[in-house]
């Protein structure tokens, strides 16, 4: 049964429910969200980003959500991101 589910069968906070999952240690860090990237993918995206700050090529969050959609386009990377809108949106959640 899902966190959510349980949440309204017994008339309990969501957040709540997953707050005292958490601190009893029977729940998952994640909660079973969908990971796009891995840790190295990750750091190499952080690392492109600081780059551009460093020439003085800030990146605005939707600009930073489209280098996001690319690279996963770009390496074949399964995604939930919008594919109508370029740019990762999680239409999915």
């Amino acid at each position: 049964m899902s966190t959510e589910r349980a949440s309204v069968m017994f008339n309990i906070n969501h957040n709540t429910s997953i707050k005292h999952m958490k601190k009893s240690g029977s729940c998952p860090e994640n909660l079973a969200r969908f990971k796009v990237f891995t840790l190295e993918m990750e750091s190499e995206l952080a690392m492109h980003t600081v780059e551009m700050q460093q020439c003085f090529y800030g990146l605005s969050l939707s600009d930073l959500r489209s280098l996001e959609y690319d690279f996963a386009e770009r390496n074949g990377i399964k995604h939930p991101f919008s594919i109508s809108r370029g740019a990762p949106d999680r239409t999915g959640q």
